[in-house]
């Protein structure tokens, strides 16, 4: 729909439909109201806007990144996540974009864990589990208002690094 279209539809009272798998976050001159469910709402012309979401799970995938271990292996790492809106008002009135968010605190986690250990000592399993440990889980929920709900190794495997620029040219 053209954008000029949406702002001329908010002068006009009008009815708005949430699907099944759909949320949504009342808002009444700007200020959070109510979260809704599936149905049929009315809005007032100027004041009144509904920010919908998808209220089923989805997915997040990550493109390869490269991680160094504690015994100086460089590894490449790729990663999925699954996801579910557990509190919509802190997830889309608190947070600027909910992908960005949890890619970048998955992998700031991930890292640090991968930082921390030795190349033998590391196994999927044991990543897949630190990365979904409840303790985690619950604080990214009530900080976020996200469930992450599973994560999957997509890859992780050695690799050699070619250094492009000398470590003098950088100084």
């Amino acid at each position: 729909m053209l954008d000029w279209l949406k702002v001329l539809l908010k002068f006009l009272p009008r009815f708005l439909v949430l699907n099944q798998d759909e949320g949504g976050l009342f808002l009444r001159k700007g200020q959070y109201i109510k979260t809704l469910g599936a149905g049929v709402y009315f809005l007032l012309p100027i004041v009144d806007e509904i920010v919908g979401y998808n209220s089923a799970t989805a997915t997040l995938d990550t493109t390869t990144q490269s991680v160094t271990t504690a015994d100086k292996r460089d590894l490449l790492v790729s990663w999925s996540a699954t996801y579910l809106i557990h509190d919509p008002k802190v997830a889309f009135l608190e947070t600027d974009d909910i992908q960005s968010q949890i890619q970048a605190s998955l992998s700031a986690r991930l890292l640090g864990y991968i930082n921390r250990k030795e190349y033998p000592s590391l196994g999927s399993q044991g990543i897949m589990d630190y990365m979904t440990s409840e303790g985690f889980r619950e604080l990214f929920m009530e900080e976020w208002g996200i469930n992450i709900q599973g994560f999957y190794l997509k890859d992780l495997a050695l690799h050699r690094i070619f250094r492009l620029v000398r470590q003098e040219e950088l100084e």
